[in-house]
């Protein structure tokens, strides 16, 4: 039960992160990338899943958009 019930939060938590990527990164959430790095950075091992999903769903966000080279979000994607 409880590997179903943590499955489940990590689609919900991508779906919500894609949905929130489309919406407001950068404009309203300009720290994704620096946040997502933190908690892959981070010694607690239960946090990187989680992380991997976020950054999973940032990247694929731009993954074949034209990004002219004077847009910042793509340096801090580059800095992950």
């Amino acid at each position: 039960m409880v590997r179903i019930l943590c499955g489940f939060s990590r689609v919900q938590l991508g779906v919500c992160v894609s949905q929130i990527v489309k919406q407001d990164f950068p404009g309203k959430w300009p720290g994704v990338a620096e946040k997502v790095l933190m908690y892959l950075k981070s010694e607690r091992h239960d946090t990187w899943l989680g992380a991997l999903v976020c950054l999973h769903q940032l990247v694929k966000h731009f993954e074949y958009a034209f990004i002219h080279p004077s847009f910042y979000p793509r340096n801090e994607i580059a800095k992950l």
